[in-house]
């Protein structure tokens, strides 16, 4: 299977193409101020993602931006501390404020070129409006959680999207690739469809620390539960050593398209050590560092 066989790319936008976690640490920040003693980044992020999930999964057709409202109320009563309805608000619409990452623009105005395109994302319409004016890309169709009435990793959102792929755009399951980041959210639901994935390590320094936790405790997950990328189909780039069926890129998405069966790395480093590049069955280029 060569990349160029798929006539669609459908990416998770948050976590993949924007900064969520900058995003998220930034916007706690007048809560963060209220605390004698700052916590670690890490430490606030595995927080907010508890609580988030908590609460998609418990009011699936809520709003993103009144799950992220609620979400802060439950982070401050957690930290005690006293949070305004304004605060609470505030944090609600910071999804606009949400940093793009630097290769994201680019890359996808250069695979705009070649593939049909759209997203698949646990936000709501009027929120991503903001990221979408970020990202510069206009998509062949976004799907929120708003317009399927649930979140993700909810196999709900994938079919919504093979149904609206096929109707709309005329594109077949196995016609797709998905781009993501998170395994919770994408790979094991992207998985369990039968779907093929690249998996964008934008963790990759504290995923090396999740593996050395994974070697420690066992091979299925790690203490805070998630999933082991080896289970999914997926490699560490960290730690590469041959590629699976699925392709594990590291920091930045494909950008240029090369000849069939080679496949373009540009900043080759120790990582890519022991890979035959010769054997790899690619058709799409990336950016290793």
């Amino acid at each position: 299977m060569k990349l160029s066989d798929f006539k669609m790319l459908t990416f998770d936008t948050y976590g993949t193409l924007i900064d969520w976690e900058s995003g998220i640490y930034n916007a706690l920040e007048p809560l963060l101020d209220k605390l004698p003693l700052r916590l670690n980044r890490d430490e606030v992020l595995e927080l907010f993602a508890e609580y988030e999930l908590q609460q998609q999964a418990s009011n699936p057709t809520q709003l993103y931006s009144s799950v992220l409202a609620d979400v802060s109320r439950s982070i401050a009563k957690k930290w005690q501390v006293r949070i305004s309805d304004e605060e609470s608000m505030a944090f609600g619409r910071s999804v606009k404020h949400w940093p793009e990452f630097e290769d994201s623009a680019e890359s996808l105005k250069y695979l705009r070129q070649h593939y049909l395109m759209a997203t698949v994302t646990n936000c709501d319409r009027i929120s991503y409006m903001g990221s979408n004016a970020r990202l510069e890309i206009e998509w062949d169709a976004v799907y929120t959680a708003q317009d399927i009435g649930c979140y993700k990793p909810s196999l709900r959102n994938f079919e919504y999207m093979f149904e609206r792929a096929r109707r709309d755009l005329g594109v077949l399951p196995h016609e797709i690739l998905h781009v993501a980041q998170s395994l919770t959210h994408d790979m094991v639901p992207a998985t369990s469809m039968g779907m093929t994935k690249v998996w964008i390590n934008r963790r990759h320094d504290a995923d090396r620390e999740r593996q050395q936790e994974c070697d420690q405790h066992g091979p299925e997950t790690a203490d805070d539960g998630a999933p082991n990328p080896s289970q999914l189909g997926l490699t560490r780039v960290a730690i590469l050593k041959e590629f699976p069926v699925d392709y594990a890129f590291h920091l930045t998405i494909a950008r240029q398209l090369v000849e069939p069966n080679r496949l373009l790395v540009r900043n080759t480093s120790a990582l890519l050590a022991g890979c035959n590049l010769q054997q790899l069955p690619l058709a799409f280029g990336c950016g290793l560092v």
